[in-house]
């Protein structure tokens, strides 16, 4: 179908994002002379029927340089643990590679929380991967990530979250789940953020309130980081 306004014949490269909708969708050809500008987009839906589809279309940036992760490998994130709110315990966050956790059954990277002991940790505990980026000039960024959050044996008062940040910027919070088998499925979320030219780094990981027992742990999940 033909779109209003047409494309810009600029040799501008677009980016495609899924918002809703059955199977995979993506670009198999960019606007250029050669095809008279146009962007095809295929749909591979194995489902009959007719489905509403919801797609994201943006330009790649010339100032940011491409940042896309989908974990097939660790794609240069590197784990810490106590990377949001202060926390103090390391021995009850960790993190590793998953190859089989992700989004379509292939790489992930994991946060766990809790467990590890019977002891009551009331002060929190936290962990997060990050990796860096570079921006040519001042920028809106829009930053675009898969994750999934399951909780175990927690008691009603004991919450995780989902959380990522942009160097020292405002937590965002993605997900807050509370209590006992809990799990959110996989999701997609996005935030914006507004940089200066320059060096930043992105983490995303998770924090868990407190624990009281060995057998209550937090696990999240990570697949598909976008920053555009």
């Amino acid at each position: 179908n033909e779109l209003s306004p047409v494309f810009p014949e600029d040799g501008v490269v677009w980016r495609l994002t899924k918002l809703f909708g059955r199977g995979e969708v993506k670009i198999i050809e960019q606007p250029s002379s050669s095809n008279e500008f146009s962007l095809i987009v295929e749909f591979d839906d194995p489902f009959p029927g007719s489905k509403f589809y919801g797609i994201r279309l943006s330009p790649v940036s010339d100032s940011l340089d491409s940042f896309f992760a989908d974990f097939d490998t660790i794609d240069g994130f590197s784990y810490t643990d106590d990377t949001f709110y202060n926390t103090h315990q390391p021995r009850y966050a960790s993190g590793d590679w998953s190859a089989s956790g992700g989004h379509s059954g292939r790489g992930a990277l994991h946060v766990s929380l809790g467990g590890i002991d019977a002891r009551n940790v009331l002060n929190g505990m936290s962990g997060g991967w990050s990796n860096s980026f570079h921006l040519d000039d001042a920028l809106d960024v829009e930053v675009s990530l898969d994750y999934r959050l399951i909780m175990t044996q927690f008691d009603d008062d004991e919450c995780a979250q989902v959380l990522a940040k942009i160097d020292d910027g405002p937590v965002e919070v993605l997900e807050e789940l509370c209590g006992r088998g809990k799990d959110t499925g996989w999701q997609t979320k996005t935030f914006m953020q507004s940089l200066m030219a320059g060096d930043h780094t992105i983490t995303i990981g998770g924090y868990n309130n407190k624990k009281t027992n060995k057998k209550e742990v937090a696990d999240i999940y990570f697949d598909n980081v976008e920053i555009r």
